[in-house]
């Protein structure tokens, strides 16, 4: 097929497209008279064109047949596909992920020859008799389209991620009409949509028909002012006419259903008086109802009242500081590519209000119409982003980013399609409240045409704020006075802190990306909340990000999901696992990080003020809620991890930002580990709440002031004799029911035999490898080169003598590896006593030339049949000391199956930091572990080398054991996988240390319970 060269052309971007507009659905004056937040399908103005379409696929435009777009095209030898889809989803092409690099060559306007597209073809029906007009609207189509009704050459359009919309009366017939779609996969709008996702083609969003009389409202902008100090709000509507003006009647009603004004607007703007206005935010997202009618059609808009402004370096909302606990999100399904249902978005929304998160940065172009919708529905603010990223070009050969500019943001090829862009972005979303910034798009640089997009967008909405994080690199910066906002990404504590503290810091300061979520991730929500809780300008962040780009390639033989990402599908370039970086699973289900976020940011923080009178305060971090209308506490003491005492209160009067005092009525247990938690409950119904169950907005605890010691083994009889023999290589240590081999090579034991069983399937093994999680990429090769992964013992010394009741073995050793001096001197003692308690004592002495350690600990490899676990510690999701905040010290109970954490790219994971107690079992036997110190443990069915070598979690090989790591101490998570290196305080950079630890094998025929004494 011949085409236009439209998207080859950098000053054509549509042809024959509507002027961008609001996104609005019209209905029929008598289908309007619905409920007032009617849904798109209730109007009978609306023709819903997706659904099963004819498709084919071919490897360039040349290949389509020039009848192809004709009406009496045999269009039934095509493929059936679901329209909306994208055509690598369905098995037509292969997925492509790239990060920053183009994949194609840069040489714009042109794109290769070779440009793959697909052929749409469907039929619909239409009536002409109702005199109305018909246009046609796609929501979103990668990268471009030309489009064909009954054969005839309707127009193009591109900009993947805007509507476009197409006047198609004159091409429409009385009954059935052929509608001919052919979407090629690149065009000169490519070289601007260089966006870190997965490279994707089709009409992924929906395609509809709206019916219109010919003289329509064809556009109108809703704004909204309070007076500052005022309770009396004024709604403005300007509107633009297809014809010549005509009267407008309107009709306001407030959230709760009642009628505020109503009456008709003339020539020029309107202007609405609404007495002690409900005002708009994201803890009450209180939406009034607007109808406005012509004598042909009605529109029904929501509007919520809100200002938003900058003052004193913070951002406002209704004169009140507010800050973002946000996340970018890109569209993205596992199945389905860049499909998203309404019902999985709103499930989406909700789980962001669930766990805290209450701003969305639509990254890195306009997201679905539906989420805005939504946002204004639940209470979400957002961050517009406008359809722009050329990243790539700072992979161009010999290039650098501060000499890039020129590229793109300062060529003025490019200017009018960028500027195009912007209009796209502000046109169709302008009218919702949630949008409270808007952003000129991502890593593009800044140049000369940003200062022009800068100045448009300004222009088309002054009451927003204006936001674009390549504004703030100094070398790449000119005039920058339009940007409200400083933005930058993945700073470092310390240096975010220096910006902060800095007087020349004028504008409010937002972490568009932060703390990435990248595996088994973050670990520094907490210091990112304590530094926003000391310094105002701090106006939030925005996690990176949602969810997991990773594609669902269907199943293995035993049922495991295949998750693929960058390289598995042979493209090139491709940025690997990169896009697995979600703080959801590629399903939807949650990280463990996610729930970190919920707590870190819960609605409130409580301090003891004397744990033994029950005698507390609560800060509010709320704006606009006082938690009396939210919150009632309940609070719960446990003695031993047993529960002790319950009870409720009514929260206090607390009033945003405000500090109440309160006073728990309990009782002290007279000893034992006790603890106290006080949770956040909903003492009202939660509109995002998945279920009728109390909706937990987060909690605190707190260690009450009891005596006690740590938790010991009980029920252990000690009476028996112990004898040694001694190999050259070994001990043989033999008591009343058991056999252990203690290996003189290695200061291990290789052998544990209990009532004959082998409990010991692998050698005991001093450990310093964790398997890399993807925030240790960067510290991994100094790990590997230290010899981390391959470390042995040398020992220099062992000697073992028969005391009272006991055997005592004394190793001096080194961990090394081949090439390397020592790593760690270490002097172990083992005590094996008659009831076969070992009893281990280290105390280790580490070169400091060497990097900080993952870990220390030793690793057990234990029957399978191990496979139950009571743990007292941090649960009941994975800790780490940087990551714990969702957890709290209780005794828990869990299978080592479920304490695996199954990230699509395996890592280290599953670990429990701060434990006093552990306990795995098998139908016939126990092992419990305790220490003098909080220790950590992990116990899952894979080897941390299983773990280190496979790159997907569905490859894992499950050894057959339980591997048991008892350690020390382990290094913190962190978020290095794009963000800054793990803080110190989180290494495990300790050149000297010394631990002491238990270890008991007993019979199940006398079951033990933990006790404390």
């Amino acid at each position: 097929m011949k085409l236009p060269t439209y998207h080859e052309d950098l000053s054509v971007f549509h042809v024959g497209t509507e002027d961008p507009r609001a996104y609005y659905i019209p209905f029929s004056p008598l289908s309007a008279l619905g409920p007032d937040f009617a849904e798109r399908k209730d109007s009978d103005r609306f023709q819903l064109l997706s659904g099963n379409w004819r498709f084919r696929y071919y490897e360039n435009t040349r290949q389509v047949p020039e009848q192809a777009v004709l009406p009496d095209f045999p269009m039934h030898s095509l493929d059936i596909i679901p329209v909306p889809s994208t055509w690598q989803s369905l098995g037509y092409e292969r997925y492509h992920y790239s990060n920053l690099e183009y994949t194609i060559p840069y040489d714009p306007p042109y794109v290769p020859a070779q440009n793959p597209c697909g052929l749409y073809l469907t039929d619909f029906t239409c009536s002409l008799r109702d005199g109305l007009e018909r246009y046609l609207n796609f929501e979103g189509v990668d990268s471009c389209f030309y489009v064909w009704v009954n054969g005839k050459p309707v127009g193009y359009s591109q900009i993947s991620h805007s509507s476009s919309e197409f006047n198609v009366t004159r091409y429409i017939k009385e009954g059935t009409n052929r509608l001919a779609v052919l979407v090629l996969k690149w065009c000169d709008g490519t070289y601007l949509e260089c966006q870190d996702k997965m490279r994707l083609s089709g009409i992924f969003r929906d395609v509809y028909l709206l019916s219109r009389p010919p003289e329509h409202i064809r556009d109108y902008q809703v704004t909204t002012d309070v007076p500052e100090g005022g309770t009396t709000a004024f709604v403005q509507i300007s509107f633009t006419y297809r014809g010549s003006s005509f009267p407008v009647h309107y009709v306001l009603t407030d959230p709760c259903g009642e009628k505020i004004a109503s009456g008709t607007a003339a020539d020029g703007p309107l202007v609405i008086e609404v007495p002690d206005a409900k005002l708009w935010s994201d803890e009450s997202a209180q939406l009034y109802s607007l109808l406005l009618c012509t004598d042909g059609e009605c529109i029904r808009e929501t509007v919520g009242i809100r200002t938003i402004s900058v003052r004193d370096g913070q951002i406002l909302l209704n004169d009140t500081p507010i800050r973002f606990h946000g996340v970018n999100r890109h569209e993205f399904h596992a199945r389905n590519g860049y499909t998203v249902t309404s019902e999985e978005l709103e499930q989406e929304i909700r789980l962001m209000k669930q766990h805290h998160i209450n701003a969305v940065r639509t990254s890195h172009y306009p997201a679905a119409p539906l989420l805005y919708t939504l946002c204004d529905r639940y209470g979400l603010y957002v961050i517009d982003e406008a359809d722009v990223e050329a990243h790539g070009i700072i992979k161009l050969y010999k290039a650098m980013q501060q000499s890039t500019n020129g590229t793109i943001a300062d060529n003025p090829c490019f200017r009018e399609a960028i500027l195009n862009r912007e209009t796209a972005l502000v046109a169709r979303d302008k009218n919702r409240p949630c949008v409270l910034i808007w952003s000129l798009g991502n890593e593009t640089g800044y140049g000369s045409n940003m200062e022009a997009g800068c100045r448009l967008v300004k222009g088309l909405d002054p009451t927003r704020l204006l936001n674009y994080e390549s504004s703030t690199h100094p070398i790449m910066c000119q005039d920058i006075d339009g940007i409200d906002v400083l933005s930058r990404m993945y700073l470092p504590i310390p240096e975010l802190e220096a910006l902060l503290a800095d007087p020349a810091t004028k504008k409010p300061v937002i972490l568009t990306e932060y703390i990435h979520c990248m595996g088994n991730s973050p670990g520094d929500i907490e210091d990112y909340f304590q530094l926003m809780s000391r310094y105002p300008n701090l106006a939030g962040g925005f996690i990176w990000e949602w969810r997991d780009q990773s594609a669902d390639m269907g199943y293995t033989e035993d049922g495991r999901t295949k998750y693929f990402y960058g390289g598995d599908y042979g493209d090139f370039p491709n940025c690997g696992n990169f896009c697995v970086d979600g703080i959801t699973y590629p399903d939807g289900r949650p990280h463990t990080g996610l729930f970190e976020h919920k707590n870190v940011f819960r609605p409130a923080r409580i301090k003891a003020c004397d744990l033994t009178t029950g005698s507390f305060t609560l800060t509010n971090l709320l704006s606009f809620t006082d938690l009396s209308e939210l919150l009632e506490l309940k609070y719960e003491i446990t003695q031993d991890g047993m529960p002790w005492e319950s009870g409720r209160i009514p929260c206090p009067t607390a009033p945003p930002r405000q500090t109440a005092a309160f006073t728990l009525p309990y009782t002290l247990p007279e000893s034992g580990r006790c603890f106290l938690r006080i949770r956040m409950m909903a003492n009202r119904s939660v509109p995002f709440a998945d279920s009728e169950e109390e909706f937990e907005y987060g909690f605190d605890q707190f260690e009450l002031p009891i005596p006690g010691t740590g938790f010991v083994p009980g029920c252990l009889d000690e009476t028996g004799s112990l004898t040694v023999r001694e190999e050259a290589d070994a001990y043989h240590i033999l008591g009343n029911g058991f056999l252990y081999r203690f290996n003189r090579l290695s200061a291990s034991f290789d052998r544990l035999y209990v009532d004959g069983e082998e409990l010991l399937s692998e050698p005991a093994a001093y450990t310093l490898w964790r398997a890399p999680t993807d925030n240790d990429r960067y510290i991994r090769e100094e790990w590997e080169a230290a010899g981390y992964d391959r470390t042995f013992p040398r020992v220099y010394e062992s000697t073992c003598r028969i005391m009272e009741n006991a055997v005592r073995i004394d190793c001096h050793l080194s961990l090394t590896a081949v090439a390397l001096q020592p790593i760690l001197y270490l002097d172990v003692t083992w005590q094996i006593d008659a009831a076969g308690r070992i009893r281990g004592s280290v105390d280790a002495n580490k070169e400091s030339c060497f990097p900080y350690l993952p870990r220390f600990g030793i690793h057990f490899a234990l029957p399978r049949e191990f496979d139950t676990v009571t743990y007292f510690g941090y649960g009941p999701f994975e800790s780490y000391c940087d990551k714990h905040r969702a957890d709290y010290v209780g005794l828990f109970h869990e299978t080592v199956d479920d304490l695996f954490e199954d990230y699509i790219k395996p890592q280290e994971n599953g670990s429990h930091f701060g434990c006093e107690y552990l306990r795995l079992e098998s139908p016939r036997h126990a092992l419990t572990v305790t220490a003098q110190l909080p220790f950590s443990f992990q116990a899952l069915p894979y080897s941390a080398a299983e773990l280190t070598r496979k790159r997907h979690s569905c490859e894992l090989v499950k050894s057959g054991y339980t591997h048991l790591t008892v350690d020390y101490a382990m290094s913190g998570i962190g978020s290095n996988s794009c963000g800054p290196a793990l803080a110190d305080e989180y290494r495990f950079s300790e050149t000297e240390f010394h631990w002491d630890f238990l270890l008991a094998f007993e019979r199940l025929s006398a079951p033990m319970s933990p006790r404390c004494i």
